[in-house]
């Protein structure tokens, strides 16, 4: 996805590390996995609820592709190109689930 070493601050990211760190040290040099895993977040602010997957700093641009202003609620979705490479959601938490593990399925790859 990013093509190269990225910095994460999120507690999130430091929970996946130490797992894989954890089990690199339980493996043969030739069983270790790298760490590459989809960066999350998320957020409340008072009544809205914002969640996002992927990399959105790498995005040059964002479709939205959901949106009610009855319950407020919003999805976005962000592209490098025709990659998608990331997704912000308010107030639809369970639409990240489906971001996650398209990203997630990408870095399989």
């Amino acid at each position: 996805m990013a093509g190269g070493p990225i910095w994460i601050e999120h507690w999130s990211n430091a929970r996946e590390m130490g797992a894989v760190a954890a089990a690199n040290l339980l493996r043969g040099p030739d069983a270790r996995h790298v760490f590459a895993s989809v960066p999350t977040f998320w957020s409340d602010q008072y009544d809205v609820k914002i969640k996002s997957a992927g990399l959105l700093g790498l995005a040059d641009s964002y479709t939205v592709v959901h949106e009610d202003v009855e319950k407020p609620s919003l999805v976005v979705e962000a592209y490098r190109g025709d990659e998608l490479v990331g997704a912000v959601v308010f107030n639809r938490n369970k639409a990240i689930i489906d971001y996650q593990r398209q990203l997630a399925s990408a870095l399989a790859v």
